[in-house]
């Protein structure tokens, strides 16, 4: 390569596609995934509404989903779990946690 093609080259930022590539090839060598989670609109405002998921938490994607996952829980299952103290009410947004906390339950009452 000649000087000139070569600083030209190296000035010049990769494309698009190539850092995609990249990215790609990076979250596969460390086994990680990318999933793409569309979230009707409805749902977010409906977890937002039941206090599920607070305003400046729009913006964090693993806080929304786990907010609209438990939201698919009523209100009247939340506070039976929490009654029965089986949850916190600080764990009434995180989905993983009321599942780990409902699975421990069942395993006990074994």
């Amino acid at each position: 390569m000649t000087p000139a093609i070569e600083s030209t080259a190296e000035r010049r930022s990769p494309s698009p596609s190539t850092l995609r590539v990249r990215r790609h090839r990076e979250r596969r060598r460390e086994k990680l995934r990318l999933l793409i989670v569309e979230v009707p609109e409805p749902v977010i405002q409906e977890a937002s509404a039941r206090g599920l998921l607070a305003s400046e938490e729009y913006a964090e994607p693993w806080t929304v989903i786990q907010a609209c996952h438990a939201a698919q829980l009523s209100d009247a299952a939340l506070d039976w779990l929490m009654r029965k103290e089986i949850i916190r009410r600080k764990q009434s947004a995180d989905v993983v946690a009321i599942l780990r906390c409902i699975s421990d339950w069942l395993e006990r009452a074994e």
